[in-house]
Protein backbone atom coordinates (compact mmCIF):
# COMPACT_ATOMS: atom_id res chain seq x y z
CA UNK A 1 0.00 0.00 0.00
CA UNK A 2 2.86 2.62 0.78
CA UNK A 3 4.01 1.56 -2.65
CA UNK A 4 1.50 2.31 -4.51
CA UNK A 5 1.06 5.75 -2.82
CA UNK A 6 4.99 6.89 -3.36
CA UNK A 7 4.24 5.95 -6.39
CA UNK A 8 1.23 8.04 -6.91
CA UNK A 9 2.96 10.97 -5.81
CA UNK A 10 5.78 10.52 -7.69
CA UNK A 11 3.66 10.42 -10.97
CA UNK A 12 1.60 13.62 -9.31
CA UNK A 13 4.77 15.20 -9.33
CA UNK A 14 6.12 14.26 -13.23
CA UNK A 15 2.69 15.59 -14.14
CA UNK A 16 2.93 18.65 -12.41
CA UNK A 17 7.01 19.34 -13.30
CA UNK A 18 5.93 18.27 -17.20
CA UNK A 19 3.16 21.08 -17.21
CA UNK A 20 5.47 23.24 -15.58
CA UNK A 21 7.77 22.96 -18.69
CA UNK A 22 4.99 23.60 -21.00
CA UNK A 23 4.61 27.10 -19.34
CA UNK A 24 7.41 29.40 -21.05
CA UNK A 25 6.73 28.28 -24.85
CA UNK A 26 3.22 29.87 -24.82
CA UNK A 27 0.68 30.91 -22.87
CA UNK A 28 1.25 33.57 -20.02
CA UNK A 29 4.78 35.06 -21.48
CA UNK A 30 3.37 34.79 -25.31
CA UNK A 31 0.28 37.00 -24.02
CA UNK A 32 2.89 39.13 -21.47
CA UNK A 33 4.49 40.15 -24.59
CA UNK A 34 1.60 41.13 -27.18
CA UNK A 35 0.17 43.21 -24.54
CA UNK A 36 3.37 44.74 -24.50
CA UNK A 37 3.59 45.18 -28.39
CA UNK A 38 -0.08 45.96 -27.96
CA UNK A 39 0.89 49.30 -25.63
CA UNK A 40 3.70 50.39 -28.41
CA UNK A 41 0.54 49.96 -31.22
CA UNK A 42 -1.77 52.01 -29.31
CA UNK A 43 1.07 54.68 -28.61
CA UNK A 44 2.06 55.26 -32.35
CA UNK A 45 1.52 58.40 -34.18
CA UNK A 46 2.05 56.36 -37.32
CA UNK A 47 2.76 53.35 -39.17
CA UNK A 48 3.89 52.28 -42.11
CA UNK A 49 4.49 49.22 -44.39
CA UNK A 50 4.80 47.77 -47.10
CA UNK A 51 1.49 44.82 -47.98
CA UNK A 52 1.34 42.22 -50.04
CA UNK A 53 -2.01 40.92 -50.24
CA UNK A 54 -4.08 38.26 -51.83
CA UNK A 55 -7.63 38.16 -51.65
CA UNK A 56 -9.67 34.75 -52.77
CA UNK A 57 -13.55 34.99 -53.05
CA UNK A 58 -13.19 31.76 -54.78
CA UNK A 59 -14.63 32.67 -58.22
CA UNK A 60 -11.44 35.49 -58.22
CA UNK A 61 -8.79 36.15 -56.43
CA UNK A 62 -6.92 39.78 -56.77
CA UNK A 63 -3.33 40.37 -56.28
CA UNK A 64 -2.27 44.34 -55.03
CA UNK A 65 1.18 45.65 -53.71
CA UNK A 66 0.29 48.58 -51.43
CA UNK A 67 2.32 51.25 -49.56
CA UNK A 68 0.44 51.84 -46.47
CA UNK A 69 0.50 54.58 -43.77
CA UNK A 70 -1.42 54.69 -40.46
CA UNK A 71 -1.91 58.05 -38.75
CA UNK A 72 -5.07 59.91 -36.94
CA UNK A 73 -7.96 57.19 -37.26
CA UNK A 74 -6.48 57.27 -41.39
CA UNK A 75 -4.57 54.81 -43.46
CA UNK A 76 -3.01 56.09 -46.76
CA UNK A 77 -2.57 53.60 -49.56
CA UNK A 78 -0.30 53.77 -52.73
CA UNK A 79 -0.99 50.81 -55.23
CA UNK A 80 2.71 49.25 -56.48
CA UNK A 81 0.53 46.78 -57.92
CA UNK A 82 -1.52 45.86 -60.31
CA UNK A 83 0.27 48.01 -63.15
CA UNK A 84 -2.69 49.51 -64.45
CA UNK A 85 -3.45 51.03 -61.02
CA UNK A 86 -0.40 51.62 -60.26
CA UNK A 87 0.30 54.66 -58.40
CA UNK A 88 -3.28 55.58 -57.35
CA UNK A 89 -4.10 56.43 -53.79
CA UNK A 90 -6.62 55.42 -51.12
CA UNK A 91 -7.49 56.87 -47.85
CA UNK A 92 -9.67 54.52 -45.87
CA UNK A 93 -11.46 55.98 -42.86
CA UNK A 94 -12.98 54.24 -39.32
CA UNK A 95 -11.38 50.83 -40.09
CA UNK A 96 -12.86 50.98 -44.03
CA UNK A 97 -16.09 52.23 -43.40
CA UNK A 98 -16.00 54.11 -46.46
CA UNK A 99 -13.04 54.63 -49.76
CA UNK A 100 -11.77 58.14 -51.06
CA UNK A 101 -10.17 58.50 -54.28
CA UNK A 102 -8.87 61.57 -54.89
CA UNK A 103 -11.92 63.05 -53.24
CA UNK A 104 -14.11 60.47 -54.40
CA UNK A 105 -16.18 58.42 -51.62
CA UNK A 106 -17.11 55.10 -52.31
CA UNK A 107 -19.08 53.08 -50.20
CA UNK A 108 -17.54 49.98 -48.62
CA UNK A 109 -20.81 48.24 -49.39
CA UNK A 110 -20.16 49.42 -52.91
CA UNK A 111 -17.01 46.87 -52.93
CA UNK A 112 -18.92 43.79 -51.70
CA UNK A 113 -21.61 42.62 -48.33
CA UNK A 114 -18.13 41.94 -46.58
CA UNK A 115 -16.35 44.43 -46.77
CA UNK A 116 -13.03 43.07 -46.92
CA UNK A 117 -11.19 43.76 -50.16
CA UNK A 118 -7.76 44.53 -50.84
CA UNK A 119 -7.91 48.10 -50.22
CA UNK A 120 -10.05 47.91 -46.69
CA UNK A 121 -7.90 44.96 -45.09
CA UNK A 122 -5.06 47.02 -44.34
CA UNK A 123 -6.71 49.32 -42.21
CA UNK A 124 -9.14 46.38 -40.58
CA UNK A 125 -5.42 44.63 -39.79
CA UNK A 126 -4.19 47.80 -37.62
CA UNK A 127 -7.39 48.18 -35.84
CA UNK A 128 -7.85 44.36 -35.15
CA UNK A 129 -4.09 44.52 -33.80
CA UNK A 130 -4.52 47.42 -31.73
CA UNK A 131 -7.89 46.43 -30.29
CA UNK A 132 -9.55 42.90 -31.45
CA UNK A 133 -10.74 40.53 -29.19
CA UNK A 134 -7.58 37.96 -28.39
CA UNK A 135 -9.35 34.40 -28.26
CA UNK A 136 -5.67 32.53 -29.14
CA UNK A 137 -1.72 33.80 -28.51
CA UNK A 138 1.16 31.15 -29.40
CA UNK A 139 4.07 30.17 -30.81
CA UNK A 140 3.93 28.93 -34.63
CA UNK A 141 6.99 28.56 -37.29
CA UNK A 142 7.18 30.99 -40.05
CA UNK A 143 9.70 30.51 -42.16
CA UNK A 144 13.03 30.20 -39.99
CA UNK A 145 11.56 32.48 -36.81
CA UNK A 146 9.46 31.18 -33.87
CA UNK A 147 6.93 33.40 -34.59
CA UNK A 148 4.51 35.09 -31.73
CA UNK A 149 1.11 34.13 -33.48
CA UNK A 150 -2.01 35.75 -32.29
CA UNK A 151 -5.63 35.15 -33.01
CA UNK A 152 -8.12 37.76 -32.82
CA UNK A 153 -11.86 38.54 -33.53
CA UNK A 154 -12.30 42.04 -35.20
CA UNK A 155 -14.86 44.36 -35.11
CA UNK A 156 -16.98 43.22 -37.98
CA UNK A 157 -16.32 39.43 -36.18
CA UNK A 158 -13.66 38.55 -38.86
CA UNK A 159 -11.21 36.27 -37.19
CA UNK A 160 -7.40 37.60 -38.02
CA UNK A 161 -4.49 35.66 -37.62
CA UNK A 162 -0.75 37.87 -37.55
CA UNK A 163 2.46 36.70 -36.98
CA UNK A 164 4.84 38.96 -35.77
CA UNK A 165 8.42 38.90 -34.76
CA UNK A 166 8.97 38.73 -31.02
CA UNK A 167 11.95 40.89 -30.93
CA UNK A 168 10.89 43.32 -32.87
CA UNK A 169 7.27 43.33 -32.81
CA UNK A 170 6.95 43.60 -36.48
CA UNK A 171 3.94 42.64 -38.53
CA UNK A 172 5.07 39.73 -40.65
CA UNK A 173 2.21 38.13 -42.43
CA UNK A 174 -1.97 38.47 -41.43
CA UNK A 175 -5.19 36.74 -42.67
CA UNK A 176 -8.42 37.64 -42.60
CA UNK A 177 -10.84 34.77 -42.37
CA UNK A 178 -14.64 35.69 -42.96
CA UNK A 179 -17.40 33.35 -42.66
CA UNK A 180 -14.99 30.50 -41.41
CA UNK A 181 -12.94 30.85 -45.13
CA UNK A 182 -9.86 33.06 -45.39
CA UNK A 183 -10.54 35.69 -47.71
CA UNK A 184 -7.39 38.14 -46.94
CA UNK A 185 -3.67 36.29 -47.15
CA UNK A 186 -1.40 39.46 -46.38
CA UNK A 187 2.64 39.13 -46.37
CA UNK A 188 4.13 42.63 -44.70
CA UNK A 189 7.55 44.35 -45.33
CA UNK A 190 9.01 47.33 -43.75
CA UNK A 191 7.09 47.46 -40.60
CA UNK A 192 7.86 50.84 -39.06
CA UNK A 193 6.15 52.53 -36.13
CA UNK A 194 6.42 55.98 -35.11
CA UNK A 195 6.02 57.71 -31.65
CA UNK A 196 4.23 60.88 -30.46
CA UNK A 197 7.58 61.78 -29.17
CA UNK A 198 9.49 61.05 -32.77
Amino acid sequence: MKLRTKLFALMTALVLLSACAAAPGGGSADEAKFSELRQTLAAAASISFTARIRADYGDKVLDYTLDCAVSNGETRLTVQSPELIAGVTATVKDGGAALSFDGLVLDSTAVGDSAVTPLTAPALIVTALREGHVSNVRREKLDDLDALTVEALDARNNTETFWLNPETGALLRAEIASGGRVVISCTVEGWSIETGNS
